[in-house]
């Protein structure tokens, strides 16, 4: 694929620096499963799929969700703008803290009472946050390398392609938390952060 490489080695490492594993995990996963693991940005994979579109008139692009209602004839996706979208099946790929979940679970409730539990909404409980990143090539990191950072509370992941630099800083949480609760974190809290550990 023209828009990334496969990756190569997965390279463990302590707090340190020191090397506590240099692996061909992803020959392995070839092998196994006859495919690559690839690293593409999603902003890339869209664009590569909305320009294969032979026809993209029927898409609407950033258009916001408001409601989801369902009859017997298909569903209808009411658009923030006020237009509603009516076709046989909606594609939820928003999140799991996103509307088109809660209104999944409305559904599901209609129709069987209590078939989605507070047990099975809270299941996903969250314990990290984690600052997303890319930048210019790091040659120490490799071409096409996973590098994981271990240390007390927080972790380091580097995934590398010929051209860029994908990084994610994964920081415990002082106290975890499940649905209906969600954090919001503003630019600024990200600088902070970021600031803090790097």
């Amino acid at each position: 694929m023209a828009a990334c490489r496969p990756c190569e080695r997965f390279i463990t490492r302590g707090p340190d620096g020191k090397l506590w594993m240099n692996s061909g995990f992803f020959d392995n996963v070839r092998d196994n499963h006859g495919q690559d693991i690839l690293l593409l940005e999603r902003r890339e994979f869209l664009r590569i799929l909305y320009d294969c579109l032979p026809d993209k008139s029927p898409f609407k692009l950033g258009c916001k969700v408001r409601d989801i209602t369902q009859d017997s004839t298909g569903v209808e996706v009411i658009l923030e703008n006020g237009a509603v979208e009516r076709g046989d099946m909606v594609l939820g790929c928003d999140g799991v803290h996103s509307l088109v979940r809660q209104r999944m679970w409305d559904l599901a409730n209609q129709k069987i009472p209590r078939i989605i539990t507070a047990q099975e909404k809270t299941s996903m409980v969250t314990r990290w946050k984690c600052l997303v990143g890319m930048g210019p090539p790091a040659p120490a990191l490799g071409e096409r390398d996973m590098t994981v950072v271990h240390d007390d509370g927080y972790s380091f992941l580097f995934l590398t392609q010929p051209d860029k630099l994908f990084f994610f800083v994964f920081f415990r949480l002082e106290h975890e938390f499940c649905w209906p609760e969600r954090r919001q974190y503003t630019d600024a809290d990200a600088e902070t952060l970021g600031c803090d550990y790097c």
